[in-house]
C-alpha cells in the first residue's frame, strides 16, 4: 500500500487531496481489479487499497491502520 502525501505548504494541496480521494473512491467502486489488492486473513479474502492519501488514512482508526499495513506488506 502506497500512502500519497502532499506538501502541506502548497496552497492547492487541499484541492489535490479532494481530487485524489474522489478518483480513488471511483476506482475502488468501479475498477477494483486495478485499485484494490486481494489479501487473505484467516481464510477470508479482503480487498485493501493499493494507494491511499495521507489525509484519508488519518480518518481511519489507528488499530485498523496498523492491521491494514501488516496485511498489505506481507
Amino acid at each position: 500500500m502506497k500512502i500519497i502525501t502532499l506538501d502541506e505548504n502548497n496552497p492547492y494541496s487541499e484541492m489535490l487531496y479532494y481530487s485524489l480521494d474522489n478518483m480513488m473512491n471511483f476506482g475502488w467502486k468501479y475498477l477494483p481489479f486495478i485499485f484494490l489488492k486481494n489479501v487473505y486473513m484467516d481464510g477470508e479474502k479482503l480487498q485493501l487499497p493499493r494507494w491511499i492519501t495521507k489525509k484519508y488514512m488519518d480518518t481511519i482508526d489507528v488499530d485498523v491502520q496498523k492491521l491494514m499495513q501488516e496485511l498489505n506488506w506481507e
